[in-house]
């Protein structure tokens, strides 16, 4: 997995299209403070393919998640957002209850 970092927050989110119109697959809990979500997502550095998307969530600080069945009733059309002001990453799917803190994230792409 590769970490994501505060000054290529605004690159990944726009290759990614804010993950809009993607599909929330799965929420692994591996630990009290890590957390993976899997994404179905357009990938706009390879011609908008479809394509697998990890992003996993450590030292998380504060979360409010969905059950794994709720998933596919998650409205993705306004996408994701991922803030970071300055210690911690807050993510939030737009039209959702979903979100998450923590101090890191890291993401890994992979085959759709």
């Amino acid at each position: 997995m590769k970490p994501l970092t505060k000054s290529a927050l605004k690159d990944f989110l726009e290759r990614f299209e804010y993950f809009k119109d993607g599909e929330f697959r799965n929420i692994e809990i591996n630990s009290p403070t890590n957390i993976t979500f899997s994404f179905a997502v357009q990938d706009s550095s390879r011609g908008y393919d479809w394509v697998n998307l990890k992003l996993e969530f450590d030292n998380i600080i504060e979360a409010t998640l969905l059950e794994n069945s709720d998933l596919s009733y998650v409205d993705m059309s306004n996408g994701v957002d991922i803030k970071n002001g300055g210690t911690e990453f807050a993510f939030k799917i737009n039209n959702s209850t979903c979100q998450i803190k923590s101090s890191h994230i890291k993401y890994e792409e992979g085959r759709f």
